[in-house]
């Protein structure tokens, strides 16, 4: 019976190093593809590791679109005046908004939306806002 170790290759199946003869120990001029170093000088059973890059990030100009797609639909009008930004997966909001429940609520209806990966929220808070008061009477608080 071989004293090998066993390791998971990139195909999955399973694949024993060594043999009787070296006592389970492979010498490094026997190296098999699946226990080489690749170009970042780890074994490449280490690089499964790797996050995906080839998976899609949303674009900088979906995120933004997403962004106002989702105030502008919202009930609550004083949203629809509130500017963003995004930056490296942080999104920035600006503006000015009537209370601080339409700052609040600002910042929860887009949390979820992907790429966003932190809210920065400059949202300031001014009673006297360029919110009619037939728009505020519309709205749902």
């Amino acid at each position: 019976m071989s004293t090998g170790t066993i390791t998971a290759t990139r195909r999955g199946s399973r694949k024993r190093q060594g043999s009787k003869k070296h006592g389970g120990i492979q010498p490094p001029n026997e190296e098999s593809p699946h226990e080489t170093a690749d170009d970042s000088g780890l074994p490449r059973e280490v690089d499964l590791l790797k996050p995906d890059v080839s998976a899609e990030q949303p674009c900088y100009c979906c995120i933004v679109a997403a962004v106002r797609r989702t105030w502008s639909s919202s009930s609550y009008t004083a949203l629809k005046r509130v500017e963003c930004r995004f930056e490296d997966g942080i999104l920035f909001i600006r503006g000015t908004v009537n209370s601080f429940y339409h700052k609040q609520m600002a910042q929860e209806l887009v949390r979820c939306i992907d790429g966003v990966k932190q809210i920065v929220n400059e949202l300031e808070v001014s009673p006297l806002c360029n919110t009619s008061k037939n728009e505020h009477d519309n709205e749902e608080d």
